[in-house]
């Protein structure tokens, strides 16, 4: 196993690498990235990007899954303004 030193130097090596890359034709393309020097006891990834799923998912869905209530248009009409200012204001 790597010491500490030699996980910094490797880590150094890989920004290096990467600040290189970005300034390069590849590099303002997004194409052919550098591949981090291997450490030992990590296995490299077989792909080089993951995706989780293939499709978006629908609008109701992600409301329903984050818990987002949909106020109805009847209740936004109700909410209490201020005067003043026109901002909504919390209810008692």
């Amino acid at each position: 196993m790597w010491g500490l030193t030699e996980q910094l130097l490797a880590l150094v090596g890989d920004y290096m690498a990467t600040s290189v890359w970005m300034n390069s034709v590849d590099g303002e393309k997004g194409r052919n990235r550098p591949k981090p020097i291997p450490r030992p006891g990590i296995e490299p990834d077989e792909t080089e990007e993951r995706t989780f799923g293939s499709d978006p998912v629908p609008i109701q869905e992600l409301d329903e899954f984050l818990g987002w209530a949909k106020a109805t248009v009847q209740e936004r009409l109700e909410r209490p303004r201020d005067p003043v200012t026109g901002r909504f204001v919390k209810r008692q």
